[in-house]
């Protein structure tokens, strides 16, 4: 209290007015100078030189004299060579560092073999571990994660890239060395020039898109964006590109969906894109074909040249262009790649379209696009990384998985074998449902000659490699079989596409011929039904429906029914002189001459004052009502 009093002090005899020096100030009492405040010792969490350290104690040198050169705190040093608090600080963690490694083992063979666990499966599979060993009480938050993560850096997270199971088990290394031979081939013959390699390939954009979260009033259930452009933006657009070995990129085609060229597709393009149109938005052979012959003809310039594309329809039926290629002046080769393995052998796909989607998507969050991409650094890496330019028959063994072959009926049979051995350890012995799982395990291990996680990680995903029930599927002409990757500039490949796509076309015209008879013998066959009396037995069916007439036609007709009025005039006079009952009869006849005929109703589009006009009254009219209303009609 009294230190408190004495800092008190000294603040209070401070000048407000005057900016004052060190020297103003009163010096402080000699009991406060004297008193240094201690400072607390930095943590040091491991010491780089403690190795070195122990074994320089452990051959002779004495403890202070290794603290004074490498820097070690003397007691830091004496406890860390007598063995003194072993132990890690801190509290301990839920498994013990075996038990991480094991958990780490099967992680990383999970991904190695396809099936990579995420961060929900993790967190199941630990939670299951610590029910068993009978740790209720343990919780994995992200805090655990993130410290688990730290302890083991065998493992970290990253971003899934997901492939077909279907079309990566068919990639064998039967078809890889078939699709080797053929670019060794064309290596030979001078064809993979940087310069000479071409790739081709489309890929889909979205003209607006709105996924980003932003911020809202709480308790809104959703926060509405609007587009800033025209009717179009929810429809995507194929955009086309193609470069060369050396980086080498030509216009990009952008394919819109529609009749004509509109003039908003050409602005602000600066003739920098080719522009096309069709009805489905979707690459056809004829805009290909043009695309082709205006672009990439006219701009090679290497005696030899390979161009490889996917095998899209509209690729392989582009049989005018594989005819120019055929006779241009220049060496020109089509190779198509083997099917379903464009993730792992189209440049384009490997390296170029996940940038540029990248951009086009932060064009569409911030309204505005970075012009700064480079495309050529990709597409020189897109070939390196598929092995074409320059020619790596390694690196592409090295996209075959050997992990995905098919289970065969002997291991199929092997696994009925290990059902038996559970049912008999269950029946028989009476072992719990835990201790069969882990005589399973060594057993597995026994045979396989692997690690625990090896086995564990392999029954992630067993079921997947069983061999799927063959199909019955129609033969195909193996003269225009590309399974493997073949080149299309070939007389008897182009022969005999023609010869299907006429064969085809026929088909579909029969077919369509086929559809129109049917639909006019259906048509036929209603409308004779419609006029047969069966048919008029049936009060339930719908009246047929009924035109509507305009008000000046509802007019006419009212017009139409109101009688001469010449009538009323050819009428016999009352006389009074007449017996009352003649001239009673008389009248009566007078009025069954003048009554009207039973008038129609009007519909509702005639106009409600106009039928007013027109309607005649109960009572006998006038003379001059009935003049006035003759000259109108």
């Amino acid at each position: 209290m009294s230190k408190f009093y004495l800092v008190f002090v000294m603040a209070a005899n401070r000048s407000p007015v005057t900016s004052a020096t060190s020297e103003d100030y009163p010096s402080a009492p000699a009991q406060l100078q004297s008193m240094d405040i201690p400072r607390k010792r930095r943590y040091v969490q491991a010491h780089p030189d403690m190795e070195a350290t122990v074994t320089a104690v452990n051959d002779g040198m004495s403890i202070r004299m290794a603290a004074e050169r490498y820097q070690i705190p003397h007691t830091t040093l004496a406890n860390k060579v007598n063995g003194k608090h072993g132990k890690k600080a801190g509290r301990p963690s839920t498994f013990t560092m075996e038990e991480e490694e094991d958990i780490t083992e099967i992680l990383v063979r999970c991904s190695k073999i396809g099936v990579p666990l995420g961060k929900r499966t993790l967190i199941k599979i630990v939670k299951a571990i610590a029910i068993a060993k009978g740790m209720n009480w343990a919780k994995f938050t992200d805090r655990w994660h993130r410290n688990f993560l730290r302890r083991n850096r065998g493992v970290s997270v990253r971003v899934l890239s997901a492939l077909s199971f279907k079309k990566s088990r068919e990639w064998t290394a039967q078809r890889c060395e078939e699709w080797i031979s053929l670019l060794q081939k064309l290596s030979d013959d001078g064809f993979l020039d940087p310069n000479g390699i071409w790739n081709l390939d489309e890929s889909g954009f979205r003209l607006a898109e709105l996924y980003d979260k932003v911020y809202a009033e709480r308790g809104v259930k959703e926060a509405v964006g609007y587009l800033k452009s025209s009717e179009c933006d929810r429809e995507n657009i194929s955009l086309l590109a193609m470069g060369n070995a050396a980086g080498k990129m030509l216009r990009p085609l952008i394919l819109y969906k529609g009749k004509m060229h509109l003039e908003s597709h050409f602005r602000e393009t600066h003739d920098a894109c080719y522009v096309g149109t069709n009805s489905s938005g979707v690459m056809d052979t004829e805009v290909l074909t043009e695309f082709l012959e205006k672009e990439f003809l006219s701009s090679i310039t290497c005696p030899k040249n390979v161009l490889i594309f996917d095998g899209h329809s509209s690729h392989l039926s582009c049989i005018a262009f594989l005819l120019a290629c055929m006779e241009h002046e220049k060496e020109i080769q089509v190779v198509v790649l083997p099917s379903g393995q464009t993730a792992f052998l189209q440049p384009l796909d490997k390296e170029v379209f996940g940038g540029v989607k990248q951009k086009w998507h932060m064009y569409l969050r911030d309204s505005r696009v970075d012009t700064s991409i480079d495309v050529s650094g990709p597409m020189k890496e897109g070939f390196r990384k598929t092995g074409m330019y320059p020619f790596d028959a390694e690196l592409l063994r090295g996209t075959v998985n050997p992990r995905l072959e098919v289970v065969e009926h002997n291991e199929a049979q092997s696994e009925e074998y290990f059902a038996d051995i559970a049912k008999i350890l269950r029946e028989k012995i009476r072992l719990s449902e835990d201790k069969i799982t882990s005589c399973l395990l060594e057993i597995r291990k026994i045979m396989t000659g692997e690690s625990a996680g090896s086995v564990v990680a392999v029954q992630f995903y067993k079921n997947l490699l069983r061999s799927a029930p063959q199909k019955k599927r129609r033969e195909k002409d193996s003269r225009l079989d590309v399974s493997n990757g073949r080149i299309l500039t070939e007389s008897a490949y182009i022969s005999t596409k023609k010869a299907a796509m006429e064969k085809n076309k026929a088909k579909a015209k029969g077919l369509r011929n086929r559809k129109r008879n049917i639909q006019a013998l259906e048509k036929s066959a209603t409308g004779s039904e419609d006029d047969s009396p069966a048919t008029q037995e049936y009060p339930c069916q719908s009246p047929p429906k009924r035109q509507r007439k305009t008000a000046k036609q509802v007019a006419a007709e009212i017009a139409n029914d109101v009688p001469a009025p010449q009538s009323l005039f050819d009428s016999p006079i009352d006389d009074p002189e007449v017996s009352p009952l003649k001239t009673r009869a008389k009248r009566a006849t007078a009025r069954t001459k003048i009554a009207p005929a039973p008038r129609k109703k009007p519909s509702a589009p005639a106009s409600k004052a106009k039928a007013k006009i027109l309607l005649l009254p109960k009572t006998k009219p006038r003379a001059s009502a009935v003049k006035s209303k003759a000259k109108n009609t």
